[in-house]
């Protein structure tokens, strides 16, 4: 669902089950600051990075908020509640909001 006109270069697929039970995205902490970071990397870089999965609803609004708190300097309900009101159906599951409430304890 990538343009054509975006090259295969400039895309990074990041594997992230939309999966509550922890056991299907080992390492899910590592997995979101990593994408996060990847996200900021591009950006300084000047590239224009869009997030996108199926719906919305758990992944992207995930990164997009770990992204705020760890390169914007957003806390962590700030960022969630930010990227939610941006995305009306956003709803990150129940592993995921674990995360955002991990890393925004810990800021």
């Amino acid at each position: 669902q990538v343009p054509d006109a975006v090259a295969a270069g400039d895309r990074l697929e990041v594997w992230l089950l939309d999966e509550p039970e922890k056991w299907r995205n080992p390492h899910l902490e590592f997995l979101l600051e990593e994408s996060a970071d990847a996200v900021s990397r591009l950006r300084a870089e000047g590239k224009t990075v869009l997030l996108h999965c199926v719906a919305a609803q758990s992944r992207t609004p995930t990164v997009a908020a770990v992204y705020s708190m760890r390169h914007l300097g957003v806390d962590g309900e700030s960022a969630t509640r930010e990227v939610c009101a941006a995305l009306p159906y956003a709803h990150p599951n129940r592993a995921f909001a674990a995360v955002l409430a991990d890393l925004g304890a810990a800021r």
